[in-house]
């Protein structure tokens, strides 16, 4: 097992260094068909690298070690999921039509909070709150008010259950997401840089990087 790592932690250094060679022209060809078929569907992006990858085919042999104790099919995989995950942080960064078909996804999702979280769902909440004030009720009725948009109101109760329980994720998570949409994208920056450190999920830092080019902009 730890051979397995080993290797695996070698190709990823390996792709990190040589991949700088095409990603680039891998991402812009996943860009263009992207931006051409991105109203098809949330498989798109998959459906675009598929047809485009085989286009490197040569670079990707390459990092295929011929003498590993691993199959080349499951180096493929790992060198697969490393460049596709490498890809989408590059397409944020620079591909219109992905970055927006991103941020509508975040969007469409706060309608379904909203959906769940009626309005009026916030005085039973808060009479629940002033009986026994539990970490999960404040983050309830947060979300309640991030999805209504009273975000000086969910700050409020985000901070709240970050000084009861310092290491609630899903506050974090959404507290970065508010200071976003306040324009404070250092603290959205630095609180998703928390969360990825303590979950290890690479797709916080998809976040990281919306966050990022939204200071840049």
């Amino acid at each position: 097992m730890n051979n397995f790592l080993s290797i695996v932690s070698l190709l990823f250094i390996s792709i990190s260094i040589y991949g700088q060679e095409y990603k680039e022209k891998l991402s812009n060809d996943v860009c263009n068909c992207f931006t051409e078929n991105n109203k098809k569907g949330i498989n798109t992006l998959e459906n675009c690298f598929s047809q485009n990858i085989g286009n490197y085919r040569n670079e990707l042999d390459k990092l295929i070690d011929k003498n590993s104790s691993i199959s080349e099919y499951e180096q493929g995989k790992v060198i697969g999921k490393k460049i596709f995950f490498e890809m989408q942080q590059n397409l944020i960064q620079k591909c219109d039509a992905y970055f927006l078909f991103f941020e509508n996804l975040r969007e469409q999702s706060i309608l379904a909070m909203k959906k769940k979280y009626s309005q009026s769902k916030v005085d039973s909440i808060t009479t629940l709150i002033s009986k026994n004030k539990t970490t999960e009720l404040l983050w309830e009725r947060a979300n309640l008010y991030f999805a209504n948009s009273e975000l000086k109101n969910a700050e409020i109760d985000y901070l709240e259950c970050l000084k009861m329980e310092p290491n609630h994720i899903p506050s974090m998570f959404f507290l970065g997401w508010l200071y976003e949409k306040n324009k404070n994208y250092s603290k959205a920056i630095k609180l998703y840089q928390v969360i990825q450190k303590a979950t290890k999920k690479q797709e916080i830092v998809l976040f990281i990087e919306i966050a990022t080019r939204k200071s840049k902009e």
